[in-house]
C-alpha cells in the first residue's frame, strides 16, 4: 500500500501536468488566431480605403485627367496580402467555416484587383508603345 500511494500521486500529477499544457497550448493558439485576424482585418481595411479613394475621385469627376490620376495612382499601390499569407493556415483552423469563406472571398477579390492593376498598367503604356512602333 506503501509503494501505491506514489504512484497515484506521480499519476495525478501526470494528469494535472498534461491538461496544464493542453490549456496553456489552446490558450496560446487563440492569442495566436486573434492577432492574425486584426492584422488581417488592418491588411483589408488599408486596401478598402485606397480603393475607396480611387473609387470617390472617379465617380466626382470622370474626366480623362481624373481618369489618368486614378490609373497613376492605381498603378502605385500595392494590394499587399503578407499577413493573409503569413495568418492563412491558423485563420482557417480557428475561423467559422462562413467567416473563413467571407474571408478567403475577399482575399480572391484582391487577387482579380491585383489582374485588373496589370491590365490598366499594360492599357496606359500601349499608346506610347504604339508611339515608339512609329
Amino acid at each position: 500500500m506503501n509503494a501505491v500511494l506514489p504512484l497515484i500521486g506521480v499519476v495525478i500529477g501526470a494528469v494535472i501536468g498534461a491538461a496544464m499544457t493542453f490549456l496553456l497550448d489552446r490558450r496560446r493558439e487563440r492569442r495566436a488566431a486573434r492577432a492574425g485576424v486584426r492584422l488581417v482585418v488592418d491588411e483589408l481595411q488599408g486596401i478598402k480605403s485606397t480603393w475607396q479613394t480611387l473609387a470617390e475621385g472617379w465617380s466626382k469627376t470622370p474626366t480623362p485627367e481624373t481618369a489618368d490620376w486614378v490609373i497613376s495612382n492605381l498603378q502605385g499601390q500595392p494590394l499587399s496580402t503578407r499577413q493573409w499569407k503569413h495568418a492563412q493556415e491558423l485563420l482557417a483552423a480557428s475561423l467559422s467555416d462562413d467567416d473563413w469563406t467571407a474571408l478567403a472571398e475577399a482575399y480572391r477579390g484582391i487577387h482579380d484587383l491585383r489582374q485588373f492593376q496589370s491590365l490598366v498598367g499594360v492599357w496606359r503604356l500601349t499608346p506610347r508603345l504604339h508611339r515608339a512602333a512609329a
